[in-house]
Formats: structure tokens, sequence, C-alpha cells
């Protein structure tokens, strides 16, 4: 048995989020359905993670398994073929078959992007969330600090009851680039549903001066089901890289540079070919 893993970059916009569902059309069912075309067998993927509906990604990993070896470069042609055009195979490599997507990984990031914009640029209009309302970010920065290390996300979150409301924010932050663009980049372990959307949503109550530090504060020792008054909309949010440790580096054909790119490099530049026109927004 041969196994693989898979780099992908996907527009969320058509999709009811990553895991399969009954009655919709999801991510992970359209690279089953791609996998299955080309080994000619039915294919069931592990992925890093789940997004939720219309949340994008730079940098999903998944892996599947297959009886048949291929080279990298038959997987990444065939799969890209068989791919509808909004979901992208960025890299492909060979990995042992105890490699598991979720389980190994040391963390995962995801970058949401604001944009102040006047002219609301069309051609980004699904992919920044534009704001209309004036932010102090000196108070943002005071409340993103509070984030950090493990705290209680209850509030922050639409997580399922059986499931630990505690998490670790390992790394929060927050890029200004030109042009009215800010990205606020947030590492963890793991992340509850929608939490980063109830952050990004938190902080700019914060900014906007509608919500206090004491009140945000007070929202990290909530656990009574009240939540934080505004969820950032999925359009502008995307998973942008999953963390590994480095032996899980090695091994890689580099003979293809799309998938050595990715995984060599931890600190180097993402590919993100596909969404060329905001790659000055997602890759300070």
């Amino acid at each position: 048995m041969f196994k693989y893993r898979l780099l992908l970059s996907f527009d969320g916009t058509n999709y009811h989020g990553w895991q399969i569902q009954p009655n919709a059309v999801t991510v992970q069912q359209v690279v089953e359905e791609a996998l299955e075309r080309f080994t000619g067998g039915k294919k069931v993927v592990k992925s890093a993670g789940r997004t939720d509906k219309g949340v994008h990604s730079l940098g999903m990993v998944v892996s599947f398994i297959s009886s048949r070896k291929y080279s990298p470069e038959t997987v990444f042609k065939a799969l890209n073929f068989y791919l509808p055009d909004d979901v992208r195979v960025m890299g492909v490599a060979p990995v042992k078959i105890n490699f598991d997507p979720k389980g190994l990984a040391s963390a995962k990031e995801y970058r949401y992007v604001i944009s102040y914009e006047v002219s609301r640029n069309p051609i980004v209009r699904d992919r920044v969330f534009f704001s209309h309302r004036k932010v102090e970010w000196d108070r943002v920065e005071l409340a993103s600090k509070m984030l950090l290390g493990e705290n209680n996300f209850d509030a922050f979150s639409r997580r399922t009851p059986n499931k630990s409301p505690l998490r670790r924010i390992i790394s929060l932050r927050i890029a200004y680039l030109e042009s009215g663009v800010v990205v606020i980049r947030v590492v963890s372990k793991g992340f509850l549903r929608k939490m980063v959307r109830g952050i990004v949503g938190a902080l700019l109550e914060v900014g906007y001066g509608t919500l206090s530090l004491e009140q945000f504060r007070d929202f990290l020792r909530r656990d009574n089901g009240d939540k934080v008054p505004f969820f950032a909309p999925p359009h502008a949010l995307y998973l942008a890289r999953v963390y590994y440790p480095k032996r899980w580096y090695k091994g890689v054909d580099k003979r293809y540079p799309l998938s050595s790119k990715w995984f060599f490099a931890d600190n180097g530049r993402e590919v993100i070919d596909t969404l060329v026109p905001l790659q000055c927004y997602l890759d300070p």
C-alpha cells in the first residue's frame, strides 16, 4: 500500500465546507470523486481539519492510500484534470503509511483579510471583508494579547457540547498592509467551530468601541452559552498553513517543485498562484 499527501487550495464560495454532508456539495466530496475517476476505485481522504461553508484554503493537507504506486507528477496532473477549477492540488508527496494529516499536525494557521478600500474592488468582493467603520487598532492590539495562551473560547465559537472549550493560541499577529488592508493571523494546535470568526468579530467590536476591553476579557471567562456579539463572515477567512514536525518534511522528491516548495520551506512563501489578486493581502 502507498500513501500520498496533497496540498490543496480551494475557493470555498460554492461549497458547504470541507466535510461530506448529505444533500450538499463539499470540497471533500469533489476531491474523492476526482480520486475515484483517477484510480478507478472509491477513495476516502483524511484531512488536517475541517473548514466551514464559504471558508477558503491555501494549505489544506490531506492524504489518501492507494494499492498502486504513482509518481507525484502523475497524481498532480491527474487530479487537477478531474477537479473543478475552484479546487486545485498545489503539491503532492509520497509519505509513510502512518502519516496522519490531523493527528500529527503541530499547529494550523488561519488568516482573516479586512479591507478599508473606499471603492470596494469588485474583483475581491467575495475574498475580503470590507469594513465601513473606523477601527481603533491600538485597542484591538490590546485585546488580542488577552487571547494568547490557553483560554475558554466557548463564547467565541459554535462548539458541540461534548468538546472542551479550552484552546491554546500559539500566535496572533496583525499585519497592516498598504491600501488599507489588514490581515489577522491566528495559529493554534486546534480550533473550535467558527472560533476564528468569533475572535475576529469580537476584536472588531473592540476596535469599533462597541465592546470594552473588560467586556472582551469577560467573554473569555464565560461558559454559560453567551456568545460574542459579532461573528465575522466566512468569505474572508483562509486556512493558510498546516505545520508538522520537521521529520515529516524529509523524503520529498525534489524534482517536483510544487511539492518540495511547501514541504521543505517552513518559513517560505506559500503557493497562492490561484489567488493572484489577493497575493499582496495574504502574503505579508
